[in-house]
């Protein structure tokens, strides 16, 4: 054996057994005190959940040299101003009891939509430019958004979800509705332009924001999590998307409530059991659809508290996750089941995103051939891998 062949098998040994120790090490659940001593909460500075000041330099550089990044950041921009004149309704349009059965369209769930979505690209043009009226509208919108009696949708309360079949691993008695996957994407949505306005807000707006995360998500489920049926639904997305939806809101109200970390573990140990649930193979009970809206969510949760935590507490080279991140998507059932059909599955970025975390080459071959350009800030943050496509050698059958 060659000096060189033996280095190359030394190496390729070495990196077998510390990929193994980090995913084993992933299985331990955590303690609160686990992530204080990952996560110097006395240094955060807001910017911090999905970049900081640091950051931006490179950011702001990507929206001028990368053609992509370039023609996103220009339709925010365009965007952007057709916001400022959005009028927040006051009372706003209610929402529809059984918005599944009715041929009217739900205008109360149209105009939530639109305003949360709205704070966050208003927020994130204002990191961008420090332009303070794009902040400005995004704080209206985000405590219109805390005005709301909940972040839940209709069909998801009691009434109406409660004589559904419960899923693998729930009990028959969990009856605490107050918690959904849609109330888990506004969590995250209030948390990103707390976390991107905060320079601006004054101490009854950040109150404002805050009360409303506070009551619309962590003190709803924080120490009650027996009652809701999604906690230990491990097999259903549901459980990897409210605990992101938990996590990140927690993680963004550090600096004023440093003792909610054990949110934020209990995110990490349940999403991790989540994704102990995927198979071998990469396969997922649910439609394809569902396992890329969990893996939509969920890549948010795992990029901030990779960060915060100096990469200790990174769920990307979970074994489950890095080994085969896009073979269900690319392989699974395309029939029409669980609201999912043949089509593509997965947004450019978070396909962007778990290939760059996992250097997946049938992710970067799945991104360029199917889902073409990028059209969310969220590209701008993470923006097209740097990881070479390799077509699968195996075609679907």
């Amino acid at each position: 054996m060659t000096i060189r062949h033996f280095a190359k098998e030394y190496t390729s040994l070495f990196v077998f057994v510390l990929t193994f120790i980090l995913s084993e090490a992933l299985h331990a659940q955590i303690a609160k005190e686990d992530l204080a001593r990952a996560v110097n909460v006395e240094k955060l500075q807001h910017p911090y959940l999905y970049f900081n000041e640091a950051d931006k330099p490179a950011i702001l550089k990507r929206t001028q040299i990368d053609p992509e990044s370039r023609e996103i950041m220009a339709g925010l921009l365009a965007e952007g101003h057709r916001l400022l004149n959005v009028p927040v309704k006051n009372p706003p349009p209610p929402r529809l009891e059984h918005p599944r059965y009715s041929a009217s369209p739900d205008e109360g769930s149209v105009y939530t939509s639109e305003i949360s979505e709205g704070a966050v690209k208003l927020a994130f043009l204002y990191q961008m430019t420090g332009e303070v009226k794009y902040a400005r509208k995004a704080i209206e919108f985000a405590t219109a958004l805390c005005d709301l009696a909940d972040w839940v949708d209709p069909a998801h309360k009691f009434d109406i979800i409660y004589p559904r079949v419960w899923p693998w691993n729930v009990p028959d008695d969990r009856v605490v509705f107050t918690y959904d996957i849609f109330a888990a994407d506004k969590s995250i949505a209030v948390s990103t332009v707390y976390d991107w306005v905060y320079p601006v807000l004054t101490k009854i707006e950040r109150d404002k924001i805050r009360n409303g995360l506070l009551e619309k998500a962590i003190t709803r489920v924080r120490g009650n999590y027996e009652f809701f049926w999604w906690a230990s639904a491990h097999r259903c997305n549901w459980s990897a998307i409210c605990y992101s939806g938990l996590g990140i809101t927690a993680m963004s109200l550090l600096k004023e409530n440093p003792q909610i970390l054990d949110v934020v573990a209990e995110a990490y140990n349940r999403i991790n059991l989540t994704f102990d649930q995927i198979g071998d193979d990469g396969g997922w009970q649910e439609g394809r659809g569902y396992y890329g809206y969990m893996m939509r969510v969920g890549v948010n949760f795992m990029d901030i508290l990779k960060r915060l935590s100096g990469g200790k507490y990174n769920l990307f080279v979970h074994k489950k996750v890095s080994s085969h991140p896009f073979d269900f998507i690319l392989y699974g059932m395309t029939a029409n089941f669980e609201d999912s059909e043949g089509g593509v599955v997965g947004q450019t970025m978070t396909v962007n995103k778990l290939t760059e975390e996992t250097g997946n080459t049938t992710g970067a071959w799945y991104r360029e051939k199917y889902l073409g350009e990028g059209t969310s800030l969220f590209d701008i943050l993470w923006p097209r891998p740097r990881v070479t496509p390799v077509e699968p050698s195996q075609k679907s059958g």
